[in-house]
């Protein structure tokens, strides 16, 4: 009886073992294959989460065009003012160098009337230098 027990346990022990093997291999599949769903599904979900993203990022971006667009038309109007400042400051300067100019030949001209005066003055007080 003891080796009929011993075959009958034995056959139990394999029956088992191999029940316990089954269910392990279709436990691996199951979580195999709810990997990969889960893989899937991720997957699917990529564009939408991106969509959402732009969605979101839109009205920063907008902003930033906005900020960038202010910032360059303040750019262009601070360098058009330097320009006018600098065209205003070479008027100037050319109109001074005119005074200045002018000044000179002004003081030329009254030099040249005191000389011819003083000249008319010597000869008619002094005829003889005449």
């Amino acid at each position: 009886m003891d080796g009929g027990n011993l075959l009958a346990d034995d056959n139990i022990h394999s029956q088992t073992t191999r029940h316990t093997k089954q269910l392990a291999l279709e436990h691996q599949a199951i979580l195999r294959h709810e990997n990969q769903a889960g893989l899937d599904h991720q997957q699917k979900m990529i564009p939408q989460r991106q969509s959402e993203n732009e969605h979101k990022l839109k009205p920063d971006r907008q902003l930033l065009l906005e900020q960038e667009s202010a910032y360059e038309r303040q750019s262009r109007r601070k360098m058009q003012e330097t320009d006018r400042e600098d065209e205003r400051a070479k008027l100037r300067n050319r109109l001074r160098l005119s005074e200045v100019d002018g000044q000179q030949s002004l003081l030329t001209s009254q030099r040249n009337l005191m000389e011819s005066h003083r000249g008319l003055l010597d000869a008619q007080s002094y005829p003889e230098i005449a």
